[in-house]
């Protein structure tokens, strides 16, 4: 779930006004993406305008915007991406995992440039968080126990031993 600038909640590619409890926006990427593409419904990160944002997890690789309210929809290619769970900061960059390429993608949505920065292999990072206060940003590893922090300023990542078993969908 995600909640826009308006308190309209999201469900994936569906909009809900939680006062009525009506559904007000339903998008539909089939016909604004490559064939192929698979804008992942569990990405989808809204920002501070009220538009929706969702990276692809499989098929050609991208990030789509959509703003219900105007109909905009906007596709920006991104090569191999695998994105995967991730937030959208107070600066509307987006920040996801690359799960299956071990690695933390961040996308500005203002200037619609990309950065990745690699995790230690077969981390596999399942989600990323937006940058805290000190900028670092976190990533629970799906298959080494591990919580991986990035400093985006430096690229050095820490890796966190967790003390037992870690569920990082949690």
């Amino acid at each position: 779930l995600s909640i826009g600038p308006d308190g309209k909640i999201w469900t994936g590619f569906t909009r809900v006004d939680p006062e009525t409890m009506q559904v007000d926006a339903r998008l539909s990427y089939q016909d604004h993406v490559p064939s192929g593409a698979s804008p992942y419904a569990g990405n989808s990160r809204i920002d501070s305008q009220g538009t929706a944002w969702m990276a692809t997890n499989r098929g050609p690789g991208g990030v789509m915007s959509a703003n219900p309210d105007t109909g905009d929809v906007n596709w920006f290619p991104v090569d191999g991406l695998s994105a995967r769970r991730g937030r959208i900061d107070s600066e509307d960059r987006l920040w996801f995992a690359e799960y299956l390429n071990d690695k933390i993608f961040m996308f500005d949505t203002r200037t619609h440039e990309v950065q990745r920065w690699d995790v230690p292999e077969f981390s596999t990072p399942y989600t990323a968080s937006a940058p805290d206060k000190n900028g670092y940003v976190y990533a629970p590893s799906n298959m080494s126990e591990r919580l991986l922090r990035l400093d985006p300023e430096t690229g050095d990542v820490i890796e966190y031993q967790m003390p037992t078993e870690f569920d990082s969908k949690k």
